[in-house]
């Protein structure tokens, strides 16, 4: 699997889960120009080719506009990052005891952040997705 492709997956997953009231774009590598509003960034970090069974992260940037009164919003943010993140966890009662198999790989989430404030007055939560795949593939 490449990093293309990973994030492919990961896009249309996300696409997949129909996110309460979301309406924004979903977006790869980096915000599509004149995207103003709640968006989604998903991107890859390197991958490696060094042994048949490779891990690499999936970096998903759920960004939601500040307040008016330039407070978080942790509300809306845990709305959008929360589905996600509980569909790609590994879970025994899911099936899904390695993560989600999306294209032969293993999607798991790994980590969060702290809402972070950007330069485009949004709000980020950026989510890890560790995957681990056949290098042999």
């Amino acid at each position: 699997m490449y990093g293309d492709e990973a994030v492919t997956a990961v896009l249309k997953e996300i696409q997949s889960l129909q996110l309460p009231n979301f309406n924004g774009a979903l977006c790869r590598d980096k915000r599509a120009e004149g995207v103003t509003g709640e968006y989604i960034v998903v991107i890859h970090l390197p991958f490696v080719y060094d042994t048949e069974i490779e891990n690499a992260v999936i970096n998903v940037n759920v960004h939601v506009p500040k307040l008016t009164n330039n407070e978080i919003p942790s509300k809306r943010l845990s709305q959008l990052w929360h589905p996600i993140a509980e569909d790609f966890k590994a879970s025994e009662e899911k099936g899904q005891p390695y993560g989600k198999e999306l294209d032969g790989a293993f999607f798991d989430f790994y980590s969060h952040s702290r809402p972070t404030l950007d330069n485009d007055d949004t709000y980020y939560i950026n989510l890890q997705i560790s995957v681990t795949f056949n290098n042999l593939l």
